[in-house]
């Protein structure tokens, strides 16, 4: 198969990309087994900044490969969601070492995760509408059970019905046992994305992309950043 010049720009971009995002993961996995707080603290802001780089390398390409506004704004606000999850993990394990602010920031991740499957599932829906055509404001109340679900969260502490905690709060981080609203939260990220997985192969005029679709159908395997990464590959290619 013969690949235009453009092309070979393109995977030589995406290997690129795939190659410091490797190393990341590999940098990640490496901090758990180090003692040494300075080399500990340099690996962790190196990984940071190749993630972070990445998003905004993305970030650039969707400006400027799609022409649709409202779904260059849905992808550009879940880029923004997943680099939220990035800057909470970097407080919580390097900077907040106090029980409380690393428990509150552990549920600050489930902020990006509930929002997120929402943003994409109402910008896959506007794919293919006519220009200038709005989305039937009856959708955005999707954002209401995703708020709900984030309050549960936060007020876990009260009545521990996302996450319990055996031997209190003191060792909340380190033992602790998911309940009926954590899978209530999970049921929703799940049915959310296998809804995006579904519209993605219904909406997908070309074959090539029809065959992707059932990607997102697999996500509730996968780490939510890896969801949303998933999810923009299959709406950007």
């Amino acid at each position: 198969m013969n690949l235009t010049r453009s092309k070979k720009k393109d995977l030589l971009y995406v290997a690129v990309a795939a190659f410091f995002f490797l190393t990341a993961c590999v940098l990640q996995t490496v901090d758990d087994y180090i003692s040494d707080w300075s080399v500990k603290k340099t690996i962790a802001l190196l990984t940071q900044y190749i993630f972070f780089g990445l998003l905004a390398y993305w970030t650039a390409s969707v400006i400027s490969r799609i022409s649709d506004k409202s779904i260059c704004s849905g992808i550009i606000v879940a880029i923004a969601l997943m680099g939220v999850i990035l800057f909470v993990r970097l407080l919580k394990y390097h900077v907040f070492y106090e029980e409380t602010a690393t428990r509150y920031l552990w549920y600050s991740y489930y902020i990006p995760q509930c929002i997120a499957p929402v943003v994409l599932l109402l910008t896959i829906l506007g794919m293919g509408r006519q220009e200038g055509r709005p989305l039937s404001k009856g959708w955005y109340m999707l954002f209401l059970p995703a708020a709900m679900l984030i309050i549960l969260v936060f007020t876990n502490d009260l009545h521990e019905q996302v996450f319990s905690f055996a031997e209190g709060l003191e060792y909340s981080n380190k033992i602790y046992k998911w309940e009926w609203g954590y899978y209530l939260i999970l049921s929703w990220m799940v049915g959310l994305y296998l809804s995006i997985g579904v519209l993605l192969y219904v909406k997908c005029r070309i074959s090539w992309c029809r065959k992707k679709a059932w990607i997102p159908l697999v996500y509730a395997k996968l780490t939510p950043q890896c969801q949303i990464n998933l999810v923009l590959i299959n709406i950007t290619m």
